[in-house]
């Protein structure tokens, strides 16, 4: 079952995949297959980076259609919109 959805790259993950917003056909219908067939522009696919130890990495931030994503299993449906970004960090100085 092949899914259309649009994606939004932000701040680094844009730069890592090479481009800030496209409209993706992928096999399956999760996050999941849609992070295994987003490839980095140094052939890694998504998942790799941002999903550690089965679980979405701390360090990066999923939305769909407006609302924060938990889990990479979080099933999807043609026309959903999903943005990406790595979280931002805030360090305090002394």
């Amino acid at each position: 079952m092949k899914t259309t959805v649009t994606v939004r790259a932000m701040s680094e993950v844009s730069r890592i995949l090479g481009w800030s917003e496209r409209e993706m056909e992928f096999e399956g219908s999760t996050l999941e297959d849609l992070l295994k067939s987003l490839m980095t522009i140094g052939g890694q696919s998504l998942y790799d980076l941002v999903v550690k130890e089965g679980k979405l990495a701390g360090g990066y931030v999923f939305t769909l259609n407006g609302q924060v994503v938990e889990s990479h299993e979080t099933p999807l449906i043609c026309g959903d919109r999903i943005m990406t970004m790595e979280m931002v960090r805030i360090f305090q100085g002394g």
